[in-house]
């Protein structure tokens, strides 16, 4: 009943889908730019406790595991493999 007077107010299909897209389009961004405000408002009002920081050795996940050296090897092996795959054959070709 609402959408049939609606499209009856705004005039045709058309006309009432652009107008409700529009109204979403603006909704959806107020609700972000509001969650962006507010977050950003809630966490300068925590208490102290809430906003304490971790020491630094339980700051990165990767501390000391030496997970990094595997992947740069594992990227140093790739290159020698496709440097040394060479085959012998610098002769040009023709088509």
């Amino acid at each position: 009943m609402l959408v049939r007077w609606l499209r009856l107010r705004l005039g045709g299909l058309y006309e009432f889908e652009r107008k409700l897209m529009s109204l979403m389009r603006t909704a959806s961004t107020a609700i972000a730019i509001s969650g962006l405000l507010l977050g950003s408002t809630m966490a300068q009002a925590a208490d102290a406790p809430a906003r304490e920081s971790s020491s630094v050795s339980d700051s990165e996940a990767l501390g000391g595991s030496g997970f990094g050296f595997v992947i740069a090897g594992l990227v140093a092996l790739g290159i020698i493999l496709v440097i040394s795959d060479d085959n012998g054959n610098n002769a040009p070709t023709s088509p």
